[in-house]
Formats: structure tokens, C-alpha cells, sequence
């Protein structure tokens, strides 16, 4: 299939946006087999982009425009692409309300031209947007396909990764991928580097040769073409090891791999350290060097010079050579390079510690005769270092550094040894949010007097609205950073929080009321008709309500392999979390392993889903993404055609083509139910909560709902659901009066 790309807006032609959607889209059709042949940027003017489209579509299968979709007249896209496809344009129902939610979360009225963005032509597939407001098209006549994008990046990236990219699995497949590997050279010019590979880029076919100039060096791109990844790559090596062998020298990096990633592998893999003599370059050198992670063990230090006084200070460069033969000259160079290597006749070691006063401290020693003694001495150093957390003074450390020491020491290294990262990430926000503003300033030595400082902090923080929970859990991170303080580092004698109390809060009636709410029958089928069966958010709402799990558990939840219809029960054995940007399945909360009773009602939901899931996967073939646990319990999806070597499991939420729905995406779920649906007190613990609510007000045994629930002990559940509800009350009334009465 021939694509042709065709970026719009008059901004581009005149140089004001550096055009990188073309660069995106290139590459990413590229690698799902589609041949980009064409690039056109045409401006914002309607007989022009006119004509730049009917040309496209005479010369390609599919054209792909980006840009012009906007509010404003000079948007005009749509309008021309319906135009050339004869079709009338008309306010696309689900665009626009979308729109109206997008400008209701924000409080804010949408104007009259944003219409604009949600008026569509007739009969178009509809690509929505998730990042803004207007949604994409896809125009189809006799097998062309003209697709409008939009323009700003990040909606682009979206709607190609969300949208675009299934359309075209579902319209063509992919019979085909495309892979490029760049092997990057240095010392080496254009032309010499193709003299010395010249037959092999005149006898190429697939793969493909092509040399392409780089500030850093020439760049050796070899492309394949082939039915899988790996055959294109077993192709590429082929190529790779023929060009090795003829210019192999002055290759020193593959794909992105940058030159300073690459000296620094070599220096430290040969345990070799570097101190740069510059000139003319402003540390230049050594900003490159030092900005890789662990530069400390290889970089000794730099020293910047530009006039000739400083070269003779600092670098004893002999003032004769520097009259004959000029500041820049291979003379002065040597003599440069000699004279900071020599500033020092034995070798020593450093490293970085811990914060001190906001500034890192450093280790150092010398006078070490060889540089393997250094090393040894430098791993010793480390070594005691990691094991007693001394090297700073505890009468000079700051609250704010001290924490900063606690959250990285204690907690975030031992995270699955005592600590979550979601404690972590938890504590993170809290110190860098509440403490460190509060009690950043203070000297830890003195801060140990201060409980009358922590009370002052919480009367404030109850002042300022913040809930009775959020004021305790903050409360306890300090709590037990200064009893790390007291034991085992002995930095200090006593602990300020010890003699605060919380006390009574102010009731926040509207937050009690989200907190307490109960979703009751008719609203919860008012949301289940706004998200029915076909609805990738259908079992998010409907496992929670029937059995009471929280959010982590529900899309941890494996329909295949923890639903047992023959026993009527369902495993609650994971729950699902994020680290950065990956997803995990791990134990849930307290280690709370249940095997929970269902009944017909969820039976017939989960038998629908795992039916339509079946459905989904023969419908969309190898384009289907399956979904696989690796090893350390993250997850990952590759396409149905690529076998992966790890277990496949079946999340209980996916879209139609298998893409992973996550606990993240479950926030738009809630936000149309706050807004389209009018209901703000509903979130994703209120589903949990009206179950357990439910079996408490029904006469269920306390110790069943905690079994039920995974609660961590009876007093929890007791504290959460009081079994004193309004209806409880009454049915306790109820059955004293027959008691008397009989």
C-alpha cells in the first residue's frame, strides 16, 4: 500500500513549527509494513490544499493528513477533504459530547467556532479524541482512503497509536514489517565511507543501504523488509556483518546509542579514569561526559580554559610555544593534555554521599600508588558506607536532606522487603508536598524539641480542609522517618511527634458524603446503561458491585483462569499497579488471597465477556494483542502473531482488539459519570463499599463480610461498615417488638 503524508498549516511553510508529525508518522507506518513514498506540506488556503489532496489521492492508496481540524477559519481540512469526496457536513453526536464533558470538567464555556471541531463529514468513520477535542475521519471511494489527523502533536500520537493503527490492521493487516538498524561511525568521511562499501550499496535490494550525514559522524542505515520481525532482523544481520568487515574500525555505536554512552562504557570496563584540559569549548567536553549516570568513577575533573594566562597557570603551557605556534595548535593541545594529567602524581578515588545542607558530600582519599588500589580502597569505601549511613553529621543536616535520605535509604531500597512502591511514591508526595514546606528548615538536632512545631503543623492542616486520614498518614511518615533518626542512627534522643494528637476534625459534610456513599439500585443501572455489555468499562463496574473488590483486584482479575463456573466462585488473587509507566499484578492488599462465591447475575456477565472476547480475537487475528505476566510480574501485550515464551493471561478489561484497559482508565469511566451522568459523589471505592454495605444492612455475619471483603482483621471491617445502618436500626426495632409482643 502507498501512503502519502500531507501536513497542513500555513505555520510550517514559513518555518515557525519544526514539522515532527511527518518524522512520527513516517517511521511508525514504516514498521507496520506501509510504504510512505510521499511526503506533501501544503499552507492553510483551500484551492491550494485542494489541489495537494487530488493529486495525492491520484498517486497513493492512502493519504494521512495532520493539522488543520481547529476552531478557527483557517482550519479547514474537513472541509476540503469533504468537499473532494462530495459529502455534506453535520455535528457528529458522540464528538459533540465529548466536547461538552472536555469543557464541563473544566468549567468553562466552549464558543461558538468549536463546533467547528465536531462537525463531520457524513458517513466518515470517526476517530475520537482523547487528548482534545477534534475528532479525526477516515473518507473512503473506490479504495482510496483519505484520513484526517490532527495537528498538535500529543493528539496526533494518540488518535495514531489508539485509532489509526487498529483501522489499518482491521482494513489490511500487516503482511509485512519494515525494521532499520543505524550503525553510527566517526572518523570517517561520506565519501570514503562509500568507496569502501560502494558495491555493496549498488548490489543492494532488501535490505536496503543508505549513508546519511549526522553532526556527530556518517550513519550506515540498513532496512528490511519481511513478513516477521525477527526474519527482517536475521536479514539486517547478514548485511550488518558484511559492512562490519569492511569498515568495522570506525563504527562505534548501533541505533541510539550516543558517543559518550560509549566512552563511558570503555573507561569503566576498563576501569580507566579522564580529566579534560579544555579550550574554546565552554566544559563543553565535560558537560557531555559528566551526563551520564555514574560519570563520578571515570571523570576526575576538568579545568576550562580560555586565555592564554589561564592555559599557562593552570596547564603549564610553556609561553614560548604559545607565541610561536598560537593558542590552537596541535603544540599547545599536547602540552594542555599533559599538564592536567600531571597535576597529580598518585592516583585516589571519591564518591557522592547522601545530602548535607541541600549540597552533596563527598569521600574522598589518595596518595594511592596504582590505580588498583584506588579501586579496592574505592569498593571498601562504598562498602562501609552503604553499611553504616555515617559520612554526614547529624548536628548539620537539615529535616528536608535528612528526609530526602530516609525516603532513599530506608524506604525506596526496600521496596518488596517491607515497603510497596506505592508507599513510596505515597511518602514522596507527602514529604515533598506537607513536610518538607513545614519543617524543611529546621536542623534535625533541634527539630527533636520542636513537638509544639508538629501540633502548630496539624491545627493548620486541619484549618486548611484536609481530611482526618491524610493529616494521620503524613503524620506517621514522620513518625517513623525520626524513629529511623533515633534507631538505629542515633542522630537524635527524642521524637517530636510522639506527644501530638490529632484530635476531633471538623465535619466536612461534603466529603463525608463521598466518602459514605451508597450507590443505590436505580443509579447503578443508570450506569450500567451508560456503559453496557459492549462497554470495555461494563465488568469494571459490575465485578465490584457484585463481590466487593477493590480496584487493584478487579482488573487483576484473570477471566480464564480465576473464574470457576462449575463451583460458582471467583479468585481475588493480584491486584494491578503501576511503576512509572508499567503495569504489575501482585499479591493484593494484606496479602488478602480470597476465593469468593458468585452468583447468576455476574456468572452471565463474565460468560457473555469471555465469549465476545473470543469473538474479538478470531475477528481481529495476528492483529489482536494478547496480553503475557513476565517474570517480575509486569505486563506486556504483543500481537496474537508473536509467540513470547511467558505466561498469557486474560485481563478481565480489554478493548475489542485486546489493548490493556488499566485502573488509570477507569478515571474517564468516573468522569462521565460525574458529569454526563450528574452523579459526584460516585468514585471507585463507592462500588466496594455499597457491597459490603448491602451484606451488612442484609443480616450477613460480620466475620463473612470480612472473608469477603479481604479485610486485614474483624475491626476493620467492624470500623467500616458499623452494622448500624438506618435500615438496621429499624430491623433491630423490629425484631425487639416481636420479642415482646409474642
Amino acid at each position: 500500500m502507498i501512503v502519502e503524508i500531507v501536513t497542513t498549516g500555513s505555520e510550517l511553510l514559513l518555518g515557525q513549527v519544526i514539522n515532527t508529525n511527518v518524522a512520527y508518522m513516517s517511521a511508525r507506518l514504516n514498521e507496520l509494513g506501509f510504504d510512505v513514498v510521499y511526503q506533501t506540506t501544503v499552507g492553510d488556503n483551500h484551492d491550494r490544499m485542494k489541489v495537494v489532496l487530488e493529486h495525492a489521492l491520484s498517486r497513493a492508496d492512502i493519504v494521512i493528513t495532520s493539522g488543520g481540524l481547529g476552531p478557527t477559519q483557517g482550519d479547514i481540512t474537513k472541509e476540503v477533504s469533504a468537499e473532494i469526496f462530495g459529502r455534506k457536513l453535520k455535528i457528529h453526536a458522540e464528538s459533540k459530547r465529548r466536547m461538552d464533558e472536555h469543557f464541563a470538567q473544566r468549567h468553562v464555556v466552549w464558543t461558538e467556532n468549536n463546533l467547528r471541531q465536531v462537525t463531520l463529514p457524513e458517513g466518515a468513520e470517526v476517530f475520537l479524541n482523547y487528548n482534545g477535542i477534534a475528532s479525526g475521519v477516515v473518507l473512503e471511494n473506490n479504495g482510496k482512503y483519505l484520513i484526517n489527523l490532527p495537528g498538535p502533536p500529543s493528539e496526533m500520537k494518540d488518535m495514531f497509536e489508539r485509532s489509526l493503527k487498529p483501522f489499518l490492521q482491521r482494513k489490511f493487516g500487516f503482511k509485512y514489517v519494515i525494521v532499520s538498524k543505524v550503525l553510527n561511525t566517526c572518523g570517517i568521511g561520506e565519501s570514503l565511507l562509500e568507496t569502501k562499501i560502494k558495491d555493496l550499496i549498488l548490489a543492494q535490494s532488501n535490505p536496503t543501504l543508505a549513508l546519511l550525514i549526522r553532526p556527530e559522524g556518517v550513519i550506515i542505515r540498513i532496512t528490511a523488509k519481511a513478513s516477521t520481525h525477527s526474519e527482517a532482523e536475521k536479514m539486517i544481520e547478514v548485511v550488518e556483518a558484511q559492512v562490519k568487515a569492511r569498515v568495522g574500525e570506525y563504527i562505534y555505536a548501533v541505533d541510539d546509542e550516543n558517543m559518550e554512552e560509549v566512552v563511558a562504557k570503555l573507561l569503566k570496563d576498563n576501569c580507566l579514569t579522564v580529566a579534560c584540559a579544555e579550550s574554546c569549548t565552554g566544559g563543553m567536553l565535560a558537560s557531555r561526559l559528566t551526563s551520564i549516570s555514574g560519570s563520578s568513577m571515570y571523570i576526575k575533573g576538568s579545568i576550562v580554559t580560555y586565555s592564554n594566562e589561564a592555559k599557562m597557570k593552570f596547564l603549564d603551557v610553556d609561553k614560548e610555544i604559545l607565541d610561536t605556534k598560537g593558542a590552537v595548535s596541535p603544540e599547545v593541545a599536547k602540552q594542555m593534555a599533559e599538564g592536567v594529567r600531571k597535576r597529580g602524581k598518585t592516583w585516589s578515588y571519591y564518591f557522592d554521599t547522601a545530602k548535607i545542607n541541600g549540597e552533596r558530600n563527598k569521600i574522598e582519599k589518595g596518595g594511592f600508588r596504582t590505580q588498583k588500589e584506588a579501586l579496592d580502597a574505592r569498593a571498601a569505601a562504598i562498602a562501609e558506607y552503604n553499611n553504616t549511613g555515617r559520612s554526614f553529621s547529624p548536628k548539620e543536616i537539615s529535616v528536608a536532606d535528612y528526609l530526602d535520605y530516609w525516603l532513599e535509604t530506608v524506604i525506596k531500597k526496600n521496596i518488596d522487603h517491607g515497603y510497596t512502591y506505592n508507599t513510596y511514591r505515597d511518602y514522596e508526595s507527602k514529604i515533598r508536598l506537607h513536610l518538607k514546606p513545614a519543617f524543611g528548615i529546621y536542623k534535625l538536632s533541634s527539630f527533636q524539641y520542636a513537638p509544639d512545631k508538629v501540633q502548630e503543623w496539624i491545627n493548620d492542616m486541619k484549618l486548611k480542609g484536609l481530611s482526618k486520614s491524610m493529616i494521620k498518614n503524613t503524620l506517621t511518615c514522620l513518625q517513623g522517618a525520626m524513629n529511623y533518626a533515633i534507631l538505629p542512627l542515633n542522630y537524635i534522643q527524642s521524637n517530636p511527634c510522639i506527644p501530638v494528637k490529632v484530635g476531633k476534625m471538623p465535619i466536612d459534610v461534603d466529603a463525608k458524603a463521598h466518602t459514605e456513599y451508597i450507590c443505590p439500585k436505580e443509579e447503578f443501572d443508570r450506569i450500567l446503561a451508560r456503559f453496557p455489555e459492549t462497554s470495555y468499562f461494563h465488568l469494571s463496574l459490575v465485578v465490584p458491585y457484585n463481590v466487593g473488590t477493590r480496584i487493584g483486584e478487579t482488573f487483576a482479575i484473570d477471566l480464564e483462569e480465576d473464574v470457576d463456573f462449575s463451583k460458582h466462585e471467583l479468585k481475588i488473587k493480584g491486584q494491578m499497579y503501576k511503576i512509572e509507566k508499567t503495569w504489575f499484578i501482585k499479591p493484593p492488599k494484606y496479602d488478602s488471597h480470597r476465593t469468593v462465591k458468585i452468583g447468576q447475575t455476574l456468572e452471565k456477565e463474565l460468560k457473555y465477556a469471555i465469549k465476545q472476547r473470543k469473538i474479538n480475537r478470531l475477528k481481529y487475528g495476528g492483529a489482536y494483542l494478547k496480553t503475557y505476566l513476565l517474570p517480575d510480574n509486569s505486563i506486556t501485550q504483543v500481537r496474537a502473531d508473536i509467540t513470547v515464551p511467558h505466561k498469557e493471561i486474560t485481563p478481565l478489561c480489554v478493548k475489542d482488539n485486546g489493548e490493556l484497559v488499566t485502573p488509570d482508565s477507569f478515571k474517564y469511566c468516573a468522569r462521565v459519570i460525574h458529569w454526563e451522568l450528574g452523579n459526584h459523589l460516585f468514585h471507585a471505592h463507592c462500588l466496594r463499599h455499597t457491597h459490603g454495605t448491602m451484606l451488612a444492612e442484609g443480616g450477613v455475619n460480620p466475620k463473612t463480610v470480612m472473608e469477603r471483603l479481604g479485610h486485614k482483621d474483624i475491626a476493620t471491617t467492624l470500623q467500616t461498615y458499623t452494622f448500624n445502618t438506618e435500615s438496621m436500626q429499624q430491623f433491630a426495632v423490629d425484631v425487639f417488638e416481636k420479642k415482646i409482643q409474642a
